[in-house]
């Protein structure tokens, strides 16, 4: 409407924020939560304004990510696994094999027990970002990896300090490991989350990661908009715990786990993508750069190799927590049985069912040609005209 009347773009854009947020749009809201004994008020719609900040950075192997700051968790998880990895020779370990898969699951161990003590929203906490993803903050923590021996869920370091582990915790192992066959498991559709990546003619790229939260976010259809909100202030972006950064406060934003990410080579555009997936996000796209970048695959292998997630029983809050890594069933048995003997728990899953549905968009800088792969794992596309 307002291009119609002849305004800017820029103009335009404001306008349709006016209308969500103080227009007849936000009055419905609040009508809508009013006659419900709904919360939101005019105010808090009033209130809200769009942030805007940098990407969290980091070179792995020569190659810079650009990847979601601290309005998500997973931004942090992927860096820092890439910190601690690079640290290995992952083509002498092989590709899916136990050794790789084993320093891929304790890499992630050591990751997500920091970010889950330091990561919340920033107008309430102060992350020690910088040493957090620092290189030499990942050198400390990588000697606690044993490469033959699985740790048990770990507490966090201290970053600023330069510290390996905190608060009185030390390494603690676990010899005895076991499998638990799943392999009858769902194909994973992500229900609630969408990924797209998109490069346009002139070289531009855009990767998004949009989300509901869990299916249909809240469960409620606001009034006359059609509308149903996010329902981020679940357990799962939130701690539970009250001495945790990232418990509940009024105006404290819940993280969620989207990462979209671009790779840069040489100042040039790499590669574009993301994934839904929730607590598995990370750890997808962790696998599917190292498939590029270690490995040499095209996109579409990078996404079809066998997925591995990390899962944790409390949660990734609390040290100490039951983990389990679940693997596809088409890696090796052989592969399967030695993690167990490191005294990984391991849960073998259907051959796509390792959840979570990679899209991306890699460049061949040498050829100038542009590939694009979709996830077999759920409802993904790869198209181009």
């Amino acid at each position: 409407m307002a291009l119609d009347q002849g305004k800017s773009r820029n103009e335009a854009l404001q306008a349709a924020y006016d209308r969500f947020y103080t227009g007849d749009i936000a009055q419905e809201i609040v009508r809508f939560y009013q006659e419900n004994d709904g919360l939101f008020t005019k105010e808090d719609l009033a209130d809200y304004k769009p942030i805007w900040k940098e990407p969290l950075h980091t070179n792995y192997r020569g190659y810079d990510l650009f990847i979601s700051p601290s309005t998500s968790r997973s931004g942090y998880e992927v860096i820092m696994y890439l910190n601690l990895i690079e640290g290995f020779d992952l083509q002498a370990l092989g590709n899916n094999s136990a050794d790789y898969l084993h320093v891929f699951a304790e890499c992630i161990k050591l990751a997500k027990a920091d970010v889950y003590q330091y990561v919340a929203d920033e107008a309430f906490v102060d992350i020690p970002t910088e040493a957090m993803l620092s290189k030499e903050y990942a050198d400390i923590r990588r000697e606690l990896i044993d490469m033959e021996k699985a740790m048990i869920y770990p507490g966090p370091g201290i970053p600023e300090e330069l510290k390996a582990v905190a608060y009185g915790f030390t390494p603690e192992y676990s010899i005895a490991g076991q499998v638990s066959d799943k392999s009858n498991s769902e194909v994973y559709e992500s229900e609630c989350t969408t990924n797209f990546d998109i490069i346009d003619r002139f070289g531009n790229a855009l990767s998004a990661t949009v989300t509901h939260g869990n299916i249909y976010g809240t469960g409620v259809v606001i009034g006359k908009t059609g509308l149903i909100f996010n329902n981020g202030t679940r357990y799962g972006s939130i701690a539970p715990y009250p001495d945790n950064v990232n418990y509940l406060e009024g105006g404290k934003i819940s993280l969620l786990g989207n990462a979209p990410a671009i790779v840069i080579k040489d100042g040039k555009l790499f590669m574009a993508f993301g994934s839904p997936g929730g607590e598995s996000i990370s750890m997808a796209m962790f696998k599917t750069l190292l498939n590029v970048i270690d490995f040499g695959m095209s996109i579409q292998e990078a996404i079809e190799d066998p997925r591995t997630r990390v899962l944790s029983k409390v949660d990734f809050y609390t040290h100490g927590s039951e983990v389990t890594i679940a693997v596809e069933s088409r890696v090796p048995e052989e592969v399967i049985k030695e993690l167990a003997s490191k005294g990984h728990s391991v849960s073998v899953v259907g051959e796509l069912g390792g959840g979570n549905m990679v899209q991306a968009i890699l460049i061949d800088q040498e050829h100038g040609t542009w590939t694009a792969g979709a996830d077999p794992r759920g409802e993904a596309y790869a198209i181009g005209w």
